[in-house]
C-alpha cells in the first residue's frame, strides 16, 4: 500500500515537473520572438528617423503597396523599397519587415513599422518625424 501511494505521489510530482519545463519553454520562446521583432521595429524607426534628417522628402510612398526598410551596405545609407515583385527583399531571417507612412502637414510624418512573425502574430510600433531645419532662429531651439 505504502509503494503504491508513494509510486502515485512521484507520477504526480514527476508531470507537474514535466508541465513546468514545457510551459518554461514555450515562453522563453515567446520571449526571444518578442524581443527580436521588437529590436527590427526598432531599427526600422530609427532608419526612419535618420533618413528624414538627411533627407526629409525622401520619406514617401508612391504607392499602395507594401513596402521595407533596410540598410543598404554598398550605398552606406537607410533605403525604402517595395516588397513586390521580389518578396524576399522584405524578409529578415523568418520575420517580415514593412513600414508605412503617411504625412501629418509640410512638416511632419508618421512613421508605421510592422514585424511579423511566428503564426502571422505581430509588433507595430509608430514614430512621427519631424522636418528637420539647420537653422534656428528663436532660441531655444528644439533637439532634432
Amino acid at each position: 500500500m505504502d509503494v503504491v501511494f508513494a509510486m502515485g505521489i512521484a507520477t504526480i510530482a514527476l508531470v507537474a515537473m514535466v508541465s513546468l519545463v514545457a510551459f518554461s519553454r514555450s515562453a522563453f520562446e515567446q520571449s526571444i520572438y518578442k524581443n527580436k521583432a521588437s529590436m527590427l521595429a526598432r531599427e526600422g524607426l530609427d532608419g526612419a528617423n535618420l533618413m528624414g534628417k538627411n533627407d526629409f522628402e525622401s520619406l514617401i510612398l508612391t504607392a499602395e503597396n507594401e513596402y521595407t526598410i533596410r540598410f543598404d551596405p554598398v550605398a552606406g545609407a537607410w533605403r525604402i523599397d517595395a516588397c513586390e515583385p521580389n518578396p524576399d527583399i522584405c524578409k529578415i531571417d523568418s520575420y517580415t519587415r514593412t513600414i508605412k507612412i503617411s504625412s501629418l502637414d509640410a512638416e511632419q510624418k508618421k512613421i508605421i513599422v510592422r514585424v511579423t512573425g511566428q503564426a502571422n502574430k505581430f509588433l507595430e510600433f509608430t514614430r512621427i518625424v519631424a522636418k528637420y531645419n539647420t537653422a534656428c532662429s528663436n532660441p531655444p531651439c528644439p533637439a532634432p
